[in-house]
């Protein structure tokens, strides 16, 4: 309906902000994304329960530093907009601002109007585990966050939360009962928004595209495509393999550019999907000026994401690029993979404890078994489209974990690059 009333008018904020959450509650985050392109040009918004909505939804789509902006607007205009402020405070600590978060935070229990919606006493609650966490009094946080509890019924956040805090602890019986509580709770939301990942027989990991024969591959007509100098270095790996410490490695030096990660391969599939539904099953039907195309539409879609530095070869990091190399070697044949690899328990584990936000990672992580049968079948395409496709390929074993249960190294979603932590892993060449 939100998007009939788009169709509409177009340019009325209202509904593109309303049917932007719609989106993103069904996953399509690339349609959220659409619809909040033009957000700044409808500045100043006169509404600000619709301007604390664009900036909920602008986080959402991991653009902390848009959202902090338009909420510092607002706490300038209305300084007495707790709900506000409390918003303000969560996005500075995202954004590693921590002593901005706190005085927010204090300024809040300073308020001549203190904080009376129940509501929003436990969203304060949460922030103030979040910083005591960052601080190390772990003691503090379990005390926070157990006192407060959910948010509401269905906040499975809250349990991963607990589950961190209780790992930090030691309390491994009490993390796991929370990651299985949080796992339970998140299944039940994705099966309404994506209940294709959930039916009987459905695959462990999703994500993979129909498999390309020995016979199939033969059929690809030969087409000219950019050398290995002017074609993307992809680096993947099973997530929580160290793919983001490799990144950010890269992205230091001069010559290299890196993004966050985003699903370009998963959008071009589905553009090709439009055009042909059989097509990623026949990927030798793609000719000189489809593939032309194709790069052209990646590039369009890198470019809207960063400032292109073309004299900077692209780093392309997205751990799950490992289920698309057909569709990557077609487009371009002469680029350079960097395959992570860590020990599958820490990596399972890791995945487990994490609170993704993408459905096919969610449906992945249901549960351990599930989890592990997911990490065969993504190293398992690996495998057969390395010896298929002979690309090249240098490994890079990640060992070490970072304290607790292995694996769980803190991850801060939406953080900038200057700000993101780092962990301590050991890297070395594995094979060229």
């Amino acid at each position: 309906m939100l998007l009939d009333a788009f169709e509409l008018d177009r340019h009325l904020p209202l509904v593109r902000i309303h049917a932007a959450r719609a989106c993103g509650l069904c996953q399509d985050f690339q349609g959220a994304e659409d619809l909040l392109k033009p957000w700044r040009s409808w500045l100043p918004l006169s509404d600000d329960a619709l301007q604390l909505e664009l900036a909920r939804q602008l986080n959402l789509l991991t653009d902390a530093p848009s959202s902090a902006a338009l909420l510092e607007d607002m706490v300038g205009r209305n300084p007495s907009h707790l709900e506000a402020r409390v918003l303000l405070a969560s996005m500075y600590e995202r954004l590693n601002r921590v002593a901005e978060a706190e005085a927010m935070l204090q300024s809040v229990a300073n308020s001549a109007e203190p904080a009376s919606d129940e509501a929003l006493c436990n969203e304060v609650d949460h922030l103030k585990a979040t910083l005591a966490l960052r601080s190390g009094d772990v003691v503090a946080a379990r005390s926070l966050l157990e006192h407060a509890g959910p948010r509401h019924v269905n906040d499975y956040t809250h349990h991963f939360d607990l589950a961190r805090v209780y790992d930090k602890l030691g309390e491994t019986e009490l993390a796991m009962h929370s990651l299985r509580s949080a796992h339970a709770i998140q299944v039940k939301e994705l099966a309404h928004a994506s209940p294709e990942h959930f039916e009987a027989g459905a695959l462990a990991l999703p994500a993979a595209i129909p498999r390309v024969s020995t016979e199939g591959y033969a059929r690809w007509a030969r087409v000219i495509a950019p050398d290995t100098r002017n074609s993307p270095v992809f680096i993947v790996g099973f997530p929580r393999s160290g793919t983001t410490l490799l990144e950010q490695m890269l992205d230091a030096h001069p010559g290299l550019q890196s993004m966050d990660e985003n699903p370009f391969f998963n959008r071009l599939a589905d553009k090709l999907r439009n055009h042909h539904p059989d097509i990623l099953s026949n990927l030798d039907l793609l000719q000189q000026r489809d593939c032309d195309e194709l790069r052209k539409s990646y590039l369009l879609m890198v470019s809207e994401t960063i400032q292109r530095r073309w004299s900077a070869q692209l780093v392309d990091k997205n751990p799950l690029n490992m289920m698309w190399v057909p569709l990557i070697h077609r487009l371009f044949p002469e680029a350079k993979f960097i395959l992570a690899l860590r020990h599958p328990c820490d990596v399972i584990l890791s995945c487990y404890m994490q609170n993704f936000r993408s459905s096919i990672l969610g449906a992945a992580c249901a549960s351990l078994d599930r989890l592990a049968a997911a990490y065969v079948q993504a190293m398992e395409c690996w495998l057969e489209d390395e010896h298929l496709f002979r690309p090249k390929v240098l490994g890079v074993a990640l060992r070490g974990a970072c304290g607790g249960l292995p694996g769980t190294d803190p991850v801060h979603r939406g953080l900038p690059r200057t700000g993101r932590r780092r962990s301590d892993a050991a890297v070395r060449p594995a094979c060229a």
